[in-house]
């Protein structure tokens, strides 16, 4: 019985080393907003299933938040290293985030790279919508 229990604790301490790689998109203002991203379809994130999105075209999505929600997205195991990102960030050729207020445009490759990048943290990408 000892020996079952070590063996389960050892195996859940192995499996919990690496975080969920994700995207989560936060919306902190007071009213509906939107991230539309079009996507490069010969990309490994193009056949994503985690991405629970409405496909506008079939290279564009559309993730709809209501005001101060969080929608997780979940792209695999482990931290972001700046490979994956700019990985990440070709699969998308613009990004759109488009609020009440006004619209934001990351239509370079430099520009959305540098977006993950400065949002990135412990295995997760926060954008946060402001």
């Amino acid at each position: 019985m000892k020996i079952n229990l070590l063996f389960v604790g050892i195996v859940l301490l192995l499996a919990s080393c690496d975080p969920v790689r994700g995207i989560e998109f936060m919306n902190k203002t007071d009213s509906i907003a939107e991230v539309i991203i079009t996507l490069d379809t010969s990309s490994v994130y193009y056949q994503q299933e985690q991405f629970e999105m409405e496909m506008v075209n079939n290279d564009s999505i559309v993730i709809t938040l209501e005001a101060n929600e969080t929608k997780r997205f979940y792209l695999g195991m482990g931290n972001w290293s700046k490979e994956e990102l700019k990985l990440f960030g070709r699969s998308m050729k613009k990004l759109d985030i488009v609020t009440k207020e006004n619209t934001t445009a990351y239509d370079s490759l430099e520009s959305i790279y540098e977006l993950l990048n400065n949002s990135e943290t412990k295995g997760r990408v926060l954008i946060e919508i402001e």
